[in-house]
This record gives C-alpha cells, sequence and structure tokens, in this order.
C-alpha cells in the first residue's frame, strides 16, 4: 500500500545548481562532494515513501472502521495499525537522523574543501559555528528518540540512563491503539523519562523545516563563490 506524498523531493536542487567544480593540480573536485547530494536525495526520497505509506494506511483504516463501525469493537484493527505505525516512525527517525549526519559532515568537508583553495575568505566562521550550534538544537529531539529508543533502546545501552528511561524506552516502540505518536508511553502513568514525542505523520512540514535549515545554511557558503566567478558556468580554474 503506498501513495504518492506532497512532500518537496526537490528540496536538494538548488544545491546541484549552486556546486562548482575546482579544477586544481591537473584534479578536478566538485564541492559539495557528489556522493553527498546523492545520498541526501536518496534519503529524502525514502523518507517520503515512508511517510506517504503512513498516510495512506492510517486513511485506509479509518475508513474501513467507518464503513463497519463493529470492527472499531475489535481492538486488533487499532494495535494493528500502532504496529505499523511504530515501525513506520522508528525508521523515519533513523532516516532523519542518517540524513542530518550526512549533511553536517557534507558541509564540513565543503568548506575544507574551499579552505585547501583558498576560496574561503567570504565564510563568516564565527557565525558558521552559531548556525551548526543552532540546527543541533533543532535536531536534539530526533537524536534523543534516536539514541533512547529507535537506535538501541536505553534499556539495551542505559549508559547513565536510570531505570524509568529504561523501561519506557521499551514501551515507547509503538504508540497507543488510536494514536499516532511516540514517546506517550510511561511505566504507570508517571513521568515519561524525557523521551521526547515524535509522529511520522508530519513529516512533509517537519521535514522541510528541519533540512530547509540546511539547505539555506549551504547556499550561504556556495552563493558568494557563483557570483565571483559569474560566467564560468560552475568551473572554477585555479591551474591557470
Amino acid at each position: 500500500m503506498c501513495s504518492i506524498g506532497v512532500m518537496n523531493t526537490d528540496l536538494f536542487q538548488p544545491l546541484e545548481e549552486l556546486r562548482v567544480q575546482v579544477h586544481a593540480d591537473r584534479k578536478i573536485n566538485p564541492i559539495p562532494p557528489i556522493a553527498v547530494l546523492e545520498s541526501a536525495q536518496e534519503l529524502l526520497e525514502m523518507i517520503d515513501w515512508l511517510g506517504s505509506e503512513a498516510l495512506e494506511d492510517k486513511r485506509v483504516t479509518e475508513e474501513l472502521i467507518y464503513s463497519d463501525p463493529a470492527i472499531n469493537k475489535r481492538p486488533p484493527i487499532r494495535e494493528k495499525l500502532a504496529l505499523r505505525m511504530g515501525s513506520r516512525t522508528l525508521s523515519y527517525i533513523n532516516h532523519i537522523y542518517l540524513l542530518n549526519g550526512i549533511l553536517k559532515k557534507g558541509l564540513e568537508r565543503t568548506v575544507e574543501l574551499l579552505k585547501e583553495h583558498g576560496l574561503d575568505e567570504h565564510i563568516d566562521k564565527a557565525n558558521l559555528e552559531s548556525e551548526l550550534e543552532r540546527i543541533k538544537q533543532v535536531f536534539e529531539p530526533i537524536e534523543t528518540f534516536r539514541h533512547k529508543v529507535a537506535a538501541h533502546t536505553s534499556y539495551s545501552y542505559p549508559k547513565k540512563d536510570d531505570g524509568l528511561l529504561q523501561l519506557n524506552s521499551l514501551l515507547n516502540l509503538t504508540p497507543r491503539p488510536g494514536s499516532e505518536v511516540l514517546g506517550g508511553k510511561s511505566f504507570m502513568g508517571g513521568h515519561n523519562g524525557d523521551i521526547p514525542l515524535v509522529t511520522i505523520l508530519t513529516y512533509e512540514a517537519d521535514t522541510e523545516s528541519y533540512f530547509g535549515e540546511w539547505v539555506e545554511l549551504y547556499t550561504k557558503v556556495l552563493t558568494p563563490l557563483q557570483k565571483k566567478f559569474t560566467g564560468a558556468k560552475g568551473h572554477i580554474n585555479l591551474d591557470n
């Protein structure tokens, strides 16, 4: 069961257009590295597929319940939906985490390459560090949920986590039946151990918000090069 989502899967296209090819020492260095944007695009499309499947599953299940109210009295239909939502959301969180890490490393490598070729004079290092710290804070809930639940539960790798957080990390692998939000369960209805609330159903807006931040930052780093070497069609020849 799958449908086409409405997420902007062309989110990274502007960065493809801003990429420069630096010719130096008889080598050509694509900046940003080609593998970074290709991997980012693939993960973005995977996220869209996961999210659109979740939305379609929820729609079909709700239509089934509406068409036959007696079905709603059978707990398995909602419990099975909760399991499917849990599975997709765990994958979604890991995909978001992977993509964030690739874009972070990719930007670091982009700046390194520009510095190697003496093309980084336009970069405000202090401002760049400030922007990176701000993006880190935006992704903090995703990172926490990934570390405590989605990649390996706190129960399996507790580090310094208390017993309550370890137990709640197991409870939050799936949402409550009738809900699509993970992170809302807790032992005996108490504190959930600071596990963030996450849902895949808002993936379109969330993904554009999360990764739009990276697109803006890459754009700030790359646009001055396009302006400086206007007419070069993305090629900067330092061998001349």
